[in-house]
């Protein structure tokens, strides 16, 4: 039986790999991103898009999922320190309470 599983960030380098992996296992995929992803899309992966900021969002994404691969993050060494904090640190405890 194939899982359904989430991966938080999967248009990016890591999250990509994470969601080529996870499907040619079997597993069903679904990816919150910021874009569209149409190659994800013509893949295979559920593609839902959103902001990591957006609690309501990002519980809608968690649900119905067997498991959560939260890789989504502002990983520059560039930008405002709010912004860092609201995605890196708020967006993650949205993570946390969407799998509650």
């Amino acid at each position: 039986m194939s899982r359904r599983i989430l991966v938080t960030g999967g248009g990016g380098f890591l999250g990509r790999r994470i969601v080529e992996m996870l499907m040619a296992q079997g597993d069903r995929v679904r990816v919150f991103c910021r874009g569209s992803y149409p190659d994800l899309v013509a893949s295979g992966a559920e593609v839902v898009s959103g902001d990591l900021r957006d609690g309501k969002a990002v519980a809608g994404a968690c649900a119905g999922m067997d498991a959560v691969c939260h890789v989504a993050a502002i990983a520059g060494i560039w930008g405002r320190r709010e912004d860092f904090h609201h995605i890196n640190v708020r967006g993650t405890a949205n993570v946390l309470g969407g799998c509650l």
